[in-house]
C-alpha cells in the first residue's frame, strides 16, 4: 500500500473504529488511540505511514475531535532526590542515600532507595524498560484491576491472583 497523506474529514466512516487498551494521557486527560487504516497524517520516523489517531475517552470519535497521534502509549518518567536519615544500629548516626520515584502518566508508581545518584537513575531507567514490556500489561488502561483472576506461575506452582497489593510506598 502506498503511503499517502489522507486526513479525517466529515465523510470519514468512523463506525468501526476500535481503540487500543493503551493508557494514553495528555496533560492529565485520558485518551483513546486507534489505527484508522488509510487515513495517514504523517510519513516517516518511528511510525512510518502514521495512521494512528486519538480522542478524549469521555467522547465518541468524530471528525472534529480526532487528533493525530505520535505520542507514547503510557508516559514513564522518574525523579531522584537525596536525603539524610538517622539510623540507630549502634547508637544514632546520620546517613545519606538517594530516593528514586518512577512515575506513570505523571503519578507516582514505584519507589526505592539507593546509595548513589547515578546508580539510582540507572536503576530507574532499567526498571522503566522492564515495565514497558512487563507481562502484567502495565501500559494498558486499568491494568491493576485486570490482574485479579489472572493465572500465574510462582516458583514452579500454578496460582490465580486474588488481590493486588499496590507497590508504591509512601
Amino acid at each position: 500500500m502506498e503511503n499517502k497523506i489522507k486526513l479525517i474529514d466529515k465523510n470519514t466512516d468512523l463506525s468501526n473504529v476500535k481503540p487500543f487498551d493503551w493508557d494514553v494521557n495528555v496533560k492529565g486527560r485520558p485518551y483513546y488511540v486507534a489505527k484508522i487504516n488509510g487515513h495517514i497524517h504523517s510519513i516517516g520516523g518511528y511510525w512510518g505511514g502514521n495512521d494512528y489517531w486519538c480522542w478524549p475517552r469521555d467522547e465518541q470519535p468524530t471528525h472534529k475531535n480526532l487528533i493525530q497521534f505520535a505520542g507514547a502509549r503510557c508516559r514513564w518518567g522518574f525523579r531522584v532526590d537525596d536525603s539524610n536519615y538517622i539510623r540507630n544500629k549502634h547508637g544514632a548516626e546520620v546517613l545519606h542515600n538517594h530516593y528514586a520515584v518512577i512515575t506513570r502518566n505523571g503519578e507516582d508508581f514505584y519507589s526505592f532507595a539507593h546509595g548513589g545518584l547515578g546508580d539510582a537513575a540507572a536503576k530507574a531507567q532499567t526498571l522503566i524498560d522492564e515495565f514497558e514490556d512487563h507481562p502484567a500489561w502495565i501500559n494498558e488502561i486499568d491494568f491493576d484491576k485486570n490482574l485479579i483472576g489472572r493465572k500465574v506461575w510462582w516458583r514452579e506452582s500454578p496460582g490465580i491472583l486474588d488481590k493486588n497489593i499496590w507497590w508504591f510506598r509512601d
